[in-house]
C-alpha cells in the first residue's frame, strides 16, 4: 500500500481516503443552511461576488458536490473522538489523522492537498491540468497525492513564491531581491515563507540554528543547582549555573553513546548524570567519571569527552543561547540596546506572571505584527487610547533589533498601564515612555516605566508558534496587584492572535503575490526582513551586517513620524 507524507508523517492511502470521505461528503448529508434552504455556502458566495468564473481553492474529489469547507471541517471535528496518542494500538484511522493534524486546521490541509473546486461547477471528471491541483493518476489508476498550495490558471502568485514552491532555493540572494530593496520600493515576504514546510525547515537551520535565540528568562537559572532543558532548531541543550555563578550551556547528549541526559527542567545537586551508563559531568559540562572504564585502559584525554559547549548569556530578563560558534558575540548582536536601555536596570526586574499560548500562525507574523502600528486603530481600539498612533516615534539604533517608542504613555482615557509603581531613577524620557523592541529573531519586549511585557516566540511548525508571555515589575508586588495590567495585555494579545491567525489563513489558502510596505508605519518590517534575508543567504554569520541606527534628527530618517518631544538620552547625544 502506498503512503502519502502529511506534515512529516506518512499516511497510508486508506487513512487519507477516510479523511477525504468526511471532508468531501455531499452537502445533502449535512444540515441545510438556516436561511438559504439547501443552498451551499459556495452558492451564497457566488451570489455575493457575482464572479461565477472565479476559481475556488476548496478541497473536492470527483464524486463531490461543491460545498463549504468550513462546514466540512466542523463535521470531521465532531468525529475526531478516538485516542490521540501515536502508537496506541486501538486508535482508529480518524484518531491517527487527528493526532497528525492537531497543529493544523483541516481547511489549511484542504488547501494543501491540491484538489480544487471550480466555481463554474464541477463536472465530476479528473483533469491532468496541474493548475487546478487535480490528482495525477499513477500507472494503476490511483491518485498520486502531492502537498503544496495550488492556484488557478495564470495566477501570478506562482511567480512570486506564493504557489508551488518546488525548487525554490531560499538561500539564493536573487530570491530576496524584492525584500532587500529600500522600504519605498520593497515588497512583503512571499506567502510560501509563512506556509511552506520546506522553507520552515531551512529557516530553522539557518536562522534559529545560528542566531542568538531567547530560550527563557534569566530568573529561571538565577540560582545554582537548577538545570534547564531547551530546544533550538531541533537540538536539545542544557543550561546550568554553577556554585561560582558561572552560566553554562551544553548539548543535551552524553559523550559516551549520545544518550539524552535530561528530559525536562529539574534540580541537580552539582552533578549531571547519564541515565544509561552513569557517566557523570560537572555543572560546567566537564567529565567527572566513567564507571568501570579503567578495566581496559584507553588513551583518551579527559577534556576530549566533556559535554559539547553551547554559548549562553543573559541580558536583562532574557536568557539566550547560540548554537553556532561563528556567530558574533551577543554584545555585537544587540548593538546599542545595552546602552539605550541602561536606565531601566532590566536585570533587577522580577517576574510576576507567566503563561504559554499556542498561536496558529507563523512566528514571523507574530513579530511583524508587533513591529508595526499601522493596524493599531482598527485592531486595538482600547490600546490606541494609551498608545496613540500620533505618539509613536523612532527607536532604532545599530543592532539586530527593530524598535519604536510611545511618548507619552497616556492615562487620559485608560490607566491600565499606570496603576503599578514605576521604577526608581528613570530619566525624563524613560519615565513617560513605552519602549517596544523586537530583538531578532524571537523576542518581543515592551518596557513601560512600571512593568515589562515579554513574549518569547518558539516556532513549532510553519503555521504554529508557541508564545510564552512573562510580566515583570521593577520590584516584587503584592499578590494580585498586577492583575489589571496583566489582563489588559492579555486582551490586547488576544486581538493580535486573532488577526495574525487570519493572516496565516490568508497566506496559506490565498497565497496572493506579496504587496508593498508602508514606509510611514512598516519600515521596521523592512529592517526585519533584511536581517532574515541575511541569515537565510549567508554561508556564515561571522560577518553578518548589523543594521545601522536611525538619525532621529533627520526628518528623512523618521519616515513620516514627528520629532519626539521627549527623545531618549542616547539619541540626544547623536
Amino acid at each position: 500500500m502506498g503512503e502519502i507524507p502529511v506534515t512529516g508523517v506518512l499516511l497510508p492511502h486508506q487513512l487519507v481516503a477516510e479523511l477525504l470521505d468526511v471532508l468531501t461528503r455531499p452537502t445533502r448529508d449535512m444540515s441545510p443552511h438556516p436561511l438559504k434552504g439547501q443552498q451551499t455556502m459556495t452558492d451564497i458566495r457566488r451570489q455575493r461576488r457575482g464572479s461565477p468564473d472565479r476559481h475556488r481553492q476548496h478541497l473536492v474529489t470527483t464524486r463531490c458536490v461543491p460545498g463549504d469547507i468550513e462546514r466540512r471541517e466542523c463535521d470531521i471535528r465532531r468525529r475526531l473522538t478516538a485516542p490521540k496518542t501515536l502508537g496506541t494500538s486501538n486508535r482508529s484511522p480518524i484518531g491517527q489523522i487527528d493526532e497528525i493534524l492537531r497543529h493544523e486546521t483541516l481547511s489549511g490541509l484542504a488547501a494543501r492537498l491540491r484538489y480544487q473546486e471550480r466555481s463554474d461547477g464541477h463536472d465530476g471528471s479528473v483533469t491532468d491540468d496541474p493548475h487546478f491541483g487535480a490528482p495525477v493518476l499513477d500507472t494503476v489508476g490511483e491518485p498520486v497525492w502531492t502537498l503544496g498550495i495550488s492556484h488557478g490558471r495564470g495566477d501570478p502568485a506562482a511567480e512570486t513564491h506564493g504557489g508551488d514552491v518546488t525548487g525554490i532555493d531560499w538561500t539564493d540572494d536573487a530570491v530576496w531581491e524584492p525584500t532587500r530593496r529600500p522600504v519605498t520600493t520593497a515588497m512583503c515576504l512571499p506567502p510560501a515563507l509563512y506556509a511552506d514546510p520546506d522553507a520552515f525547515a531551512i529557516e530553522q537551520d539557518r536562522v534559529f540554528g545560528r542566531a542568538w535565540v531567547c530560550v527563557g528568562t534569566a530568573a529561571e537559572v538565577a540560582e545554582p543547582g537548577r538545570l534547564l532543558v531547551r530546544e533550538i532548531a531541533g537540538r536539545s541543550i542544557l543550561i546550568t549555573r554553577d556554585v561560582d555563578g558561572g552560566l553554562h550551556g551544553m548539548i543535551n547528549a552524553c559523550r559516551h553513546r549520545g544518550t539524552e541526559l535530561a528530559e525536562a527542567d529539574c534540580a541537580v545537586a552539582g552533578t549531571i548524570r547519564c541515565p544509561y551508563h552513569r557517566w557523570t559531568y560537572a555543572l560546567d559540562g566537564r567529565l567527572r567519571s566513567t564507571p568501570l572504564f579503567d578495566q581496559v585502559p584507553r588513551t583518551d584525554e579527559p577534556g576530549d569527552l566533556d559535554l559539547v559547549p553551547v554559548r549562553v548569556t543573559t541580558w536583562g530578563p532574557l536568557l539566550l543561547a547560540c548554537l553556532d560558534p561563528d556567530t558574533p558575540p551577543f554584545e555585537t548582536w544587540i548593538g546599542d540596546l545595552h546602552e539605550r536601555m541602561a536606565g531601566y536596570r532590566l536585570d533587577t526586574w522580577t517576574p510576576c506572571h507567566e503563561q504559554a499560548l499556542d498561536i496558529h500562525a507563523n512566528w514571523k507574523l507574530v513579530t511583524e505584527n508587533f513591529q508595526e502600528y499601522y493596524h493599531l486603530g482598527w485592531v486595538h481600539p482600547e490600546l490606541a487610547k494609551v498608545s496613540r498612533v500620533a505618539d509613536h516615534y523612532r527607536y532604532q539604533g545599530p543592532g539586530m533589533y527593530c524598535g519604536q517608542t510611545t511618548t507619552p504613555v497616556s492615562g487620559d482615557e485608560r490607566d491600565d498601564w499606570l496603576r503599578l509603581p514605576a521604577a526608581d531613577g528613570l530619566d525624563a524620557s524613560d519615565a513617560v515612555s513605552g519602549r517596544f523592541i523586537a530583538l531578532f529573531p524571537n523576542v518581543i519586549l515592551s518596557v513601560l516605566p512600571n512593568h515589562i511585557w515579554l513574549m518569547r516566540l518558539d516556532p513549532i511548525a510553519s503555521g504554529l508558534t508557541r508564545e510564552t508571555c512573562t510580566m515583570l515589575t521593577p520590584e516584587p508586588v503584592e499578590p494580585d496587584a498586577h492583575i489589571d495590567t496583566r489582563d489588559f495585555w492579555l486582551s490586547v494579545n488576544a486581538e493580535d492572535i486573532d488577526i495574525v491567525e487570519r493572516a496565516q489563513r490568508g497566506l496559506t489558502r490565498g497565497a496572493v503575490p506579496p504587496g508593498p510596505l508602508s514606509p510611514r508605519f512598516e519600515e521596521p518590517l523592512n529592517r526585519f526582513h533584511r536581517m532574515l534575508a541575511d541569515c537565510m543567504t549567508l554561508d556564515s554569520l561571522a560577518d553578518i551586517p548589523i543594521p545601522a541606527g536611525d538619525d532621529p534628527s533627520d526628518p528623512g530618517a523618521r519616515w513620516g513620524a514627528a520629532e519626539n518631544p521627549t527623545p531618549p538620552t542616547i539619541d540626544l547625544a547623536r
